[in-house]
């Protein structure tokens, strides 16, 4: 019995021996292959093996972040969109105002347009300038304003005459389309001198009137005065007063009241 145990054991481990030998062999021709074609060793565990294999994503930080020239690619475009809306908005203002005032360079404009919209814009621009001017010398002499107006036209059509015919290089002619408008100029201006003189003549006369008050009634000047600031002492005084009284007849509402 004790021969047979001794030959169990000894098949047991020489059983156990060719099996480590085999997981060596296993593993050096696995190490082998790895190293001839470059993928490393990776030792998975069952679970790994039998479970099925998620891809990885890969999320670009960047690509949630504005990009600096889109930006500045959209602010180029809003900032030229706001000139084109201002300059649709001073067209129609300056058009209008020329349909009822000077319809002949309005027809210059539009027909500027067509050649060069650049040209057009900077006359545009210009005549804007002048309008707000009239528009201001409306607001305080409305009187004095179709004088104006018809000064800066005759300016403005000589002006245009001069750069027409600069080039030409001819002064006789230029001399001949200059010469009424010079005319017509000198004649408002006349106008507005006299509208100026009278303007000045009637307040002139306002300023005589006070001055004659004055030298004839100055005794009366001066108690009218005195009895205005009286008015206005007596009726500090009435206030004060009232206060005075509130306070007495109800102290801690006076007193609540005058707290912040």
């Amino acid at each position: 019995m004790r021969i047979a145990s001794l030959k169990l054991d000894l098949a047991l481990g020489v059983v156990a021996a060719c099996g480590l030998c085999a997981f060596v062999l296993t593993a050096t021709v696995g190490l082998n292959t790895a190293q001839a074609t470059g993928n490393p060793v990776t030792q998975n565990s069952p679970a790994e093996n039998t479970s099925s294999t998620i891809p990885r994503v890969n999320v670009d930080s960047n690509s949630t972040q504005v990009n600096p020239k889109s930006k500045q690619l959209s602010d180029a475009q809003s900032k030229e969109e706001r000139k084109a809306e201002a300059h649709r908005i001073r067209r129609l203002v300056v058009l209008d105002f020329l349909e009822q005032h000077f319809p002949e360079l309005r027809k210059s404009i539009l027909k500027s347009e067509q050649k060069g919209p650049r040209r057009s814009r900077n006359a545009i621009k210009r005549i804007e300038r002048d309008i707000i001017h009239l528009n201001e010398l409306k607001q305080k002499h409305p009187g004095k304003f179709e004088l104006a107006v018809a000064q800066w036209k005759v300016k403005t059509q000589i002006e245009i005459t001069i750069a027409k015919y600069a080039k030409k290089e001819n002064d006789a002619q230029l001399k001949q389309r200059l010469k009424p408008l010079v005319e017509e100029m000198i004649v408002v201006r006349k106008s507005i001198l006299e509208y100026d003189r009278l303007a000045v003549k009637k307040r002139l006369g306002k300023i005589n009137q006070q001055l004659f008050n004055l030298e004839d009634n100055v005794q009366r000047v001066v108690e009218h005065r005195l009895r205005l600031f009286q008015n206005s002492i007596d009726e500090i005084r009435t206030k004060q007063n009232m206060k005075q009284m509130n306070f007495e007849t109800n102290p801690d509402r006076a007193n609540s009241e005058v707290k912040p």
